[in-house]
């Protein structure tokens, strides 16, 4: 929608709602206008339905619920401005809904958590496929001074993520952001990785420090922030008031140094470590079905972090035996298959401003590999169309992997990863293909048949 037409829209709604005389409260969570009205028989479900930009309407109890999309804060603001209305701040999503389960609520934190560092994984996403599409074609070399340039400023967001992580997961569980923050720059401090890459052993008060790469990792640091905000407040709660502002940040960060480089933050890599092993005995015992199992979950490790414990295997593989049968064969058809599921979205949904991001996710995904966009954007959130990406890559790395598909060298991301499996023997390339072509199709017809717009927040 124009954003010319965002002040239309909210006089159209608050006429429909009854008029600014007849709003006692109103507030808005990412994808709805929520009303309290004094006089409910003066909605018009009817006629707000029919305004252009209003996807559906609810009702929470006594609440009226307008929903919007993606937009909703524009139009919110108009909505205010043109009621007398104070602007509040978003409130969580689903608030009035159940909690649902244990992992329905993880995955709805983390997502909560990564949802604001979006902008980021989309510019430097595109800005890595730009220069990924430049090499290609020989416009820029490697070794050109602009193309270095953009490079490290493409890697920033993806090198520095914890630290995005952990203001916004900070701000998501009621923490300082400023102490999230630290929390992820301490994860992938210079002197840190250094040692972790000599292999120095390091520890703090007697305990040791599991040696590992943070950088890009998503769920160390979500976690160990949600703990610390707990910390927090318990330190805050303890303190005498004379004293707080010095030993609630202090305190917290006394606590969390241990507490995260010695066990929340390594949780991530034992997982990755663990769930390769059994993904590697998988491929071992049953050949291909294993392949397809871990393209299917691979999504999954990605979205938790878990597949950088998995970096040992496959450095082992290439050393040991010359190729890596099982992560590049899935990995390469689940990042093709993340852009495609977020394609089917773009062309079946209506909301104009989730057409236009889950296009931008799957160019960055499809061009250069990266799928934070996609995953974190669109598929995660949309749920279906992370169930279509999974499994089109299952039945596209079961074939793949049913021809012995296997890479022989590191390749490129995205559509450009097939490079990585040329060899003499051209059907180690074809099988790869046949897998990549049928995994994609797969997983369009899948998502465009699960995906459906939300009619509810």
């Amino acid at each position: 929608m124009a954003k010319k037409n965002y002040d239309q829209m909210a006089a159209q709604i608050i006429e429909k709602v009854g008029g600014k005389n007849n709003i006692s409260l109103c507030f808005h969570c990412m994808t709805r206008l929520r009303f309290n009205l004094k006089d409910m028989s003066l909605i018009d479900i009817e006629e707000i339905k029919k305004i252009s930009g209003v996807m559906g309407t609810q009702f929470s109890g006594d609440q009226l619920q307008i929903i919007i999309g993606a937009q909703v804060d524009d139009v919110y603001r108009q909505v205010c401005a043109q009621a007398g209305i104070k602007e509040d701040a978003p409130i969580q999503e689903n608030l009035d809904k159940k909690k649902g389960n244990a992992a329905v609520r993880i995955l709805d934190a983390l997502t909560g958590a990564v949802v604001p560092v979006l902008p980021v994984f989309i510019a430097c996403g595109l800005m890595k496929a730009v220069v990924a599409v430049c090499t290609q074609i020989g416009v820029m070399t490697a070794d050109m001074p602009t193309c270095q340039v953009l490079t490290f400023v493409g890697d920033a967001g993806f090198y520095f993520l914890p630290i995005l992580l952990g203001a916004f997961a900070a701000k998501k569980f009621g923490g300082n952001m400023a102490l999230g923050m630290l929390i992820g720059a301490m994860m992938i401090h210079p002197s840190f990785l250094a040692a972790v890459s000599a292999k120095t052993s390091l520890s703090v008060f007697g305990l040791p420090i599991y040696g590992a790469s943070y950088t890009g990792s998503v769920f160390p640091v979500v976690l160990a922030v949600f703990v610390m905000s707990q910390v927090e407040k318990f330190i805050a709660k303890k303190s005498p008031v004379a004293l707080r502002n010095i030993l609630e940040p202090f305190g917290t960060l006394l606590i969390m140094v241990p507490l995260t480089l010695c066990l929340i933050a390594p949780i991530g890599d034992f997982l990755g470590t663990y769930v390769g092993k059994a993904m590697f005995w998988l491929y071992d015992t049953v050949g291909f079905v294993g392949v397809a199992i871990f393209a299917a979950v691979l999504p999954l490790m990605v979205i938790t972090g878990t597949h950088h414990g998995l970096s040992p295997y496959i450095m082992n593989s290439f050393q040991t035996l010359g190729y890596e049968p099982l992560y590049f064969t899935a990995s390469s058809i689940t990042n093709v298959d993340d852009g495609i599921a977020c394609i089917a979205v773009g062309l079946k949904t209506k909301d104009p401003d989730l057409r236009a991001a889950a296009f931008s996710a799957a160019t960055t995904a499809l061009v250069c590999g990266v799928t934070e966009p996609a995953l974190f954007g669109i598929n995660l959130p949309h749920r279906t169309p992370l169930y279509g990406c999974m499994i089109g890559s299952f039945v596209g790395a079961g074939i793949a992997g049913f021809g012995r598909a296997v890479a022989y060298q590191f390749g490129g991301g995205g559509v450009f990863a097939f490079t990585s499996f040329l060899h003499s023997d051209f059907s180690n390339l074809t099988w790869f293909l046949a897998g990549q072509i049928i995994g994609a199709a797969v997983t369009f017809v899948a998502t465009f048949i699960l995906y459906r717009d939300k009619t509810e927040g």
